[in-house]
């Protein structure tokens, strides 16, 4: 990888470890004011908790190792990088690599339309090894290949490392066309298949629900995985669209309390949703158990 690019990531991993050791609820009002909570008692209060201003940003990239694509890595994830440090965003990435499903006339034995090569990381050494150690493969059995059906696996995929209140993406690097979920080819013989893979429309819906957007870094082809996963436009006089994608519209908190023994503190709602940088008031309630002695303040 080259060396502008490594020392781009030098400078995320030191970001990242530093806004990781932020806690989630940046501050709140209320919840510092000493409360006494008797023995065998409980204790209700209205605190507001103030939002933080960006979340952090984690990126499955779907990696096609064949055609000009493949040479083209190094630049993706500068770009990906710089985006997240545009947003301020700590930022993760998980690499896969995309191929086609072992059904000809679509793809050949061996085959695989996903293989999760590195969970979700926020050291660019292990994105580094990874992606350099890519190398390109075969082309399948036909031109197109399974992006579809990588990205339905990808945001399916426990083992990325998803977290729930991160600004997820997953974003493909290919200048290959796309399968759809109702392709049918045929091979020289005449003999046809469907094609195996799922309809883009099912994966958009799945995206959604699970809160994950689709992103192309790659040729546009006028294809399935154009409609659920459109390319993102260029750098244009320093300003980068990608940028937009890292700062969440809305971010979802969940308040946590470490307690002694027999002291118990939950939150109403116990997820907050608003506005970067709103703030939101939730119902503490501080229960202490009938062995603690005293009072807890």
């Amino acid at each position: 990888m080259n060396p502008r690019l490594k020392r781009r990531l030098a400078i995320v991993a030191t970001a990242a470890l530093s806004l990781a050791a932020l806690p989630a609820v940046l501050g709140s009002a209320g919840a510092d004011a000493p409360v006494m909570v008797p023995a065998g008692t409980t204790v209700e209060r209205d605190i507001t908790i103030e939002l933080p201003t960006v979340a952090p940003a984690e990126v499955v990239l779907l990696v096609d190792s064949t055609g000009s694509e493949y040479r083209s890595l190094g630049p993706a994830v500068d770009r990906i990088v710089s985006a997240a440090e545009a947003a301020g965003a700590p930022l993760r990435i998980a690499v896969a690599s995309v191929g086609d499903y072992p059904v000809r006339p679509f793809g050949v034995a061996g085959d695989a339309p996903y293989t999760l090569l590195q969970p979700l990381s926020g050291d660019p050494a292990r994105w580094s090894e990874v992606l350099d150690g890519l190398e390109a493969r075969r082309v399948g059995g036909d031109p197109a290949e399974g992006q579809v059906g990588a990205l339905a696996e990808a945001i399916q995929d426990a083992a990325v490392g998803f977290s729930p209140d991160a600004t997820k993406l997953a974003i493909v690097v290919s200048d290959a066309p796309a399968h759809d979920g109702d392709d049918v080819g045929c091979d020289a013989n005449g003999a046809c298949a469907d094609y195996p893979g799922p309809m883009a429309t099912d994966v958009a819906d799945l995206a959604e629900a699970s809160g994950v957007q689709l992103v192309s870094l790659g040729t546009a082809h006028d294809d399935a995985l154009r409609t659920i996963a459109p390319v993102i436009g260029p750098v244009h006089d320093g300003a980068d669209p990608l940028v937009a994608l890292f700062v969440p519209s809305q971010l979802a908190v969940s308040p946590v309390t470490t307690c002694e023994a027999d002291v118990e503190v939950t939150y109403q709602p116990a997820t907050v949703v608003g506005l970067p940088g709103a703030a939101v008031t939730v119902r503490q309630t501080i229960t202490a158990g009938a062995e603690v002695d005293g009072a807890v303040t």
